[in-house]
C-alpha cells in the first residue's frame, strides 16, 4: 500500500513539473487585441492607484473569508455531533457576526455566514 501510495506521490510530481516547467524565455510582445485593454489597465491604475488597492483588498479579503467559512460550514455538516451545528447557528445568528458579515459584504463584497434563497413557488 505504501509503495502505491508513493508511486501516485511520485507520478503526480512528474506530471506538475511537466506541465509547469517551462523555458524561462521572456515574452517579446503582447498580442494586438489585448494591447487597448493593456493600456486601459495601466492608464487606470497609473491615475487611480487606490482603486487597484481596494480590488486587490477585495480579492485578497474573499479568497481568505469564503473558503474558511466554508471549511468550517462543511465541516459542522459533517460531523455526527449536533452540538457544533447548533453553535455555529448560535454565532451564525449573533448580533456581532450578522454585523461582521454585513460590513464584509457591504465594503468587500464578500457574503458569509447562511444564504437563504427562495424555494421554487414561494416569492
Amino acid at each position: 500500500m505504501k509503495n502505491k501510495i508513493l508511486l501516485v506521490l511520485c507520478g503526480l510530481c512528474a506530471l506538475c513539473v511537466s506541465l509547469f516547467g517551462q523555458d524561462a524565455s521572456p515574452i517579446t510582445a503582447a498580442p494586438p487585441a489585448a494591447d487597448w485593454i493593456t493600456s486601459l489597465v495601466t492608464g487606470l491604475v497609473g491615475s487611480h492607484p487606490w482603486v487597484s488597492a481596494a480590488l486587490l483588498t477585495m480579492g485578497a479579503l474573499r479568497a481568505f473569508f469564503k473558503p474558511l467559512m466554508t471549511g468550517v460550514e462543511n465541516y459542522v455538516k459533517s460531523t455526527p455531533y449536533t452540538g457544533d451545528d447548533a453553535f455555529l447557528e448560535k454565532v451564525e445568528h449573533s448580533r456581532v457576526f450578522k454585523a461582521f458579515a454585513w460590513a464584509l459584504d457591504f465594503f468587500g463584497s464578500i457574503k458569509l455566514g447562511p444564504q437563504f434563497t427562495a424555494k421554487p413557488g414561494e416569492k
